[in-house]
């Protein structure tokens, strides 16, 4: 297998969208990734962890949940939208994963009230769309 593409958006430390293209020279192909520590450098295998393996995983190997994948500062100013698309090469065959996670709102009502308060009465929850917890 060949990596040929990372495409982050909104990913833990990573606001917006990023994109990294892997070297593709058949004997030159190494990259370093370098940086401080606290700058992303685990962030940014963990974003290739959750595109192929739908986990993202913290200190003691312990899973990250979905909630905190999603950039903190994208998220304050609204934008709960999160994604990775990772395009890789192997066995001569092109492939590209895409996984996402969007805010979505579900209104609850409240069975216990009255009829003519029920209309007053929605609960806005906020889940994210990969699947319900």
């Amino acid at each position: 297998m060949k990596l040929k593409e990372l495409t982050i958006h909104n990913f833990m430390p990573y606001k917006g969208e990023q994109k990294v293209s892997f070297p593709q020279h058949d004997t030159q192909n190494v990259m370093l990734l370098y940086g401080d520590n606290m700058r992303g450098k685990t962030s940014f295998l963990n974003a290739m962890r959750w595109g192929f393996y739908g986990t993202a995983v913290g200190r003691h190997l312990r899973a990250i949940p979905r909630i905190n994948l999603v950039n903190i500062e994208a998220a304050t100013e609204g934008d709960w939208s999160m994604s990775i698309m990772l395009k890789f090469s192997d066995a001569g065959k092109d492939y590209e994963i895409r996984r996402r996670i969007e805010k979505r709102i579900m209104s609850l009502c409240l069975n216990m009230m009255p009829i003519s308060k029920r209309v007053l009465a929605y609960v806005l929850m906020v889940q994210l769309s990969l699947d319900i917890w």
